[in-house]
């Protein structure tokens, strides 16, 4: 999701059905907003429950024919949430290259960060600095064993 400021803010979803996209939306975004989705049928139910409801039509049958309609009618877009998008893709194939779906969370919230802190925003590096240094005082990092190692843990 991307607020008109152009902050994100990114959620695992395990799978996405109507109900958990329901869900998920009506957690993070207020229902007075206008909503601007692609034509999924993930959001036909929900998005009338927000103040409004655009669409964007990017399929074979798109205004011209060609599918390659990035503006809805009145104007509205997902480019926002797609560049978003395309850029973690990028960052997990090209950086990352694997990650289990327990940890997707965790990328994800990176990637979250990095777009919210970005200098796009007026966030110089030390405050991105300084954002980093809170976020992590307090906390440690802990290693289990693993099932087949029982000794001690390590702390780093």
């Amino acid at each position: 999701m991307i607020e008109p400021n152009g902050k994100a803010r990114v959620v695992h979803v395990q799978t996405a059905t109507k109900t958990s996209v329901r869900e998920t939306l009506l957690k993070h975004a207020d229902l007075a907003s206008e909503l601007h989705t692609d034509q999924s049928n993930l959001y036909t139910d929900v998005g009338g429950e927000f103040a409004v409801h655009k669409t964007v039509e990017h399929g074979q049958n798109a205004r011209g024919g060609s599918g390659a309609n990035y503006v809805g009618s009145e104007g509205q877009t997902t480019n926002a949430a797609e560049n978003f998008f395309g850029i973690f893709k990028r960052g997990m194939v090209g950086t990352y290259h694997k990650c289990e779906a327990q940890h997707l969370q965790r990328y994800v919230t990176e990637f979250e960060f990095r777009h919210n802190t970005r200098s796009g925003l007026g966030v110089n590096d030390g405050e991105r600095a300084a954002l980093i240094a809170k976020g992590i005082s307090g906390k440690r990092l802990t290693y289990r064993p693993t099932n087949g190692n029982r000794g001690s843990s390590a702390v780093h």
